[in-house]
């Protein structure tokens, strides 16, 4: 056992990696369409608390979205809709560069061309209906807020606040 790590860490990673792999597992068994010939509870351990890493705040939210993102989290999924899923799962604004490296992470095998960053800026600024761009702190969901406050933040003009 690595010095540097306490068991309680130790445990919650590990923890956190089975989830991973049964997740994982579970959307492969959706997309061959054999989740009825997996015989239930196979390989399935009773869930236990899992304690808190310090990535992890008191409310569920990720102070690193880069460790909500799991390798596979986003296969077979488009940009908008990775990116939808990873702020959902981080429940706070996150700017482009750093979605950029979760979709990555996450295994998006989109192609970013040239300019991968300013690509992804572009899809999320067209779908105003989904995302908003939250004045210096990034892009979030439209449902987080009230249509004055987005009104707001879309009056400021956010591309100057947002590093690509």
């Amino acid at each position: 056992m690595p010095e540097d790590k306490n068991p309680r860490t130790l445990l919650a990673e590990a923890i956190r990696k089975r989830d991973e792999l049964n997740t994982f597992i579970k959307v492969l068994h959706e997309m061959i369409g054999s989740e009825a010939q997996t015989p239930p509870d196979s390989g399935r351990v009773a869930r236990q608390p899992v304690p808190r890493s310090d990535a992890q705040t008191s409310g569920g939210e990720f102070s690193d979205p880069l460790t909500a993102v799991y390798p596979g989290m986003f296969f077979g999924k488009t940009q908008t809709q990775a990116t939808k899923l990873l702020l959902e799962k981080v429940h706070r604004p996150i700017k482009t560069k750093l979605i950029w490296e979760c979709l990555q992470k996450g295994g998006l095998s989109a192609k970013g061309g040239k300019q991968p960053l300013a690509n992804l800026w572009g899809i999320l600024d067209r779908n105003k209906e989904t995302f908003v761009l939250v004045p210096k702190a990034g892009w979030g969901l439209v449902e987080w807020h009230e249509p004055s406050v987005i009104a707001k933040y879309r009056k400021e003009g956010g591309r100057e606040n947002d590093e690509k």
